[in-house]
């Protein structure tokens, strides 16, 4: 490697490099590519160069060279900034120029000041890393500004505040939270709610956001600072509520059934029998079955998903042939939850464990970043984060997901390489999440010292739990 790569005078010593890995795209370019290449030169040795032969292997050429070129991306993280080379040249960005972070399914995009080029990033535990430290200096300037202008933007509706969360609601337009260290906060793969378990009406941040992750450290930053007493009252129960008996009134609905999902499969299926009479007729396969079968088997797929109806007390999960199991929260002894983005939406998936210890899934799709699964899965966390609240008075410790365990006093887990690290419960602990897997942080340090799959039993009701054990303790 020459030395201008090993170092550069304005990113400072190389730390590590990005791990390069074949992508979907990219091999699939090559792959086409280098089978367009091989049919123009077959093309060629029977028949000579014709138009036709000369137009495939050029396509053919073309692909693959754009493959290749988007394969050879190398990435090298500075002390100051990120290096990044293709085949094309190089291009830097300082770290005092990101003036935002995107993240959206496996990429992070450092975002320049200015409005330029957003630079990618491969997600890994190193690049999480940095997402974060980058987030620490933009949560110090975000600070800077809300002591001067009084609030901060965190996304399109979303206002930051000593005071409070000030958003835009399309029914009762502009709304205050009051800020406390009451609020609770959830994360999943699209959106985050800050929400007081007294409080039907939430703020929603999309994790997509510019400043979602500086947003997220500054929330809790004020939150640890806010008083702990709650603001609301608790609601009254209704004495007669209508809907299922024992369940209450319905609020939710995720459905099977989607018209994308539908149609996908009508057309696929009539197409797929269309293609098969006339490989009867003909005696040989027509052109085009296999992609017609796809559709069908892919829009059967997606559509062959549960109804999930979410009640007052409970839900009720009904498979595609019509039965039907009713869940009471109370009922309900554990919780995975699991977000998924598909060809014609987002699937979600409730995993739950009953009093026998039996398991209950249902798995429903829903339109891209739709809130309804995210109320569901708060409500089922909340009760259960109380019930462990309850079980740490008598036991002591309760497990948190898989590795980590939570007691009035003291935290316990691991860390990236399975370490195992113990840290006591304060207000000043924070963490980051896109969803997908949690870091938590100490006060004023930048190294995480948990690590926490989202996506296994028990981690959202533990999340809820070790947000009323940082209320109680002492700052």
């Amino acid at each position: 490697m020459s030395p201008d790569l090993v170092t550069s005078p304005s990113l400072g010593r190389r730390l590590f490099d990005e791990e390069p890995s074949l992508t979907i795209l990219p091999t699939l370019l090559m792959v086409l590519g280098s089978l367009c290449l091989l049919g123009g030169v077959m093309r060629f040795g029977q028949e000579g160069w014709g138009a036709d032969g000369a137009v495939i292997a050029t396509l053919g050429a073309a692909l693959a060279g754009l493959g290749v070129h988007f394969q050879y991306v190398r990435v090298t993280i500075h002390e100051n900034g990120v290096l990044r080379r293709t085949l094309l040249g190089r291009r830097e960005l300082l770290f005092a120029d990101v003036a935002g972070i995107r993240q959206w399914n496996s990429k992070v995009r450092l975002l320049p000041a200015g409005g330029g080029k957003p630079f990618p990033l491969r997600q890994s535990h190193e690049t999480e890393n940095l997402r974060d430290w980058i987030a620490m200096r933009l949560e110090e300037q975000l600070l800077q500004q809300l002591e001067q202008q009084g609030e901060v933007r965190w996304s399109t509706n979303v206002w930051l505040s000593r005071s409070g969360v000030r958003w835009q609601s399309e029914e009762e337009g502009d709304i205050l939270t009051p800020l406390s260290s009451s609020l609770r906060i959830t994360v999943d793969g699209s959106y985050c709610r800050i929400y007081h378990p007294h409080r039907p009406l939430v703020p929603v941040v999309p994790v997509s956001e510019a400043l979602f992750f500086p947003g997220l450290l500054l929330l809790q930053r004020l939150m640890a600072d806010a008083p702990p007493a709650a603001q609301y009252p608790e609601p009254a129960e209704p004495a007669e509520p209508d809907g299922e008996p024992g369940l209450g009134r319905p609020v939710a609905t995720l459905r099977g059934w989607r018209l994308a999902p539908l149609a996908a499969f009508l057309v696929g299926l009539v197409m797929t029998g269309n293609a098969v009479l006339s490989w009867i007729r003909q005696g040989h396969p027509p052109e085009g079955l296999v992609w017609w079968f796809l559709l069908a088997w892919h829009g059967l797929a997606a559509g062959l998903h549960d109804r999930i109806d979410g009640y007052d007390h409970g839900l009720a999960i009904t498979r595609p042939w019509g039965r039907r199991r009713e869940m009471p929260f109370s009922g309900i002894r554990d919780l995975r939850y699991a977000r998924r983005f598909e060809w014609f939406g987002e699937s979600v998936t409730f995993e739950l464990r009953d009093p026998s210890g039996g398991t209950v899934s249902g798995r429903a799709l829903t339109r891209n970043h739709d809130l309804v699964p995210g109320l569901l899965r708060d409500r089922i966390a909340e009760t259960l984060a109380e019930d462990l609240d309850i079980r740490m008075r008598f036991v002591g410790e309760v497990p948190w997901g898989e590795g980590a365990r939570l007691s009035r006093e003291w935290i316990h887990g691991r860390d990236a390489s399975g370490t195992e690290r113990s840290c006591p419960v304060s207000r000043g602990l924070r963490f980051t999440s896109d969803g997908h897997r949690l870091r938590l942080y100490r006060s004023g340090s930048s190294e995480p010292f948990l690590y926490l799959e989202l996506e296994q039993w028990g981690a959202y009701p533990g999340l809820l739990l070790l947000q009323r054990l940082v209320e109680k303790a002492e700052a």
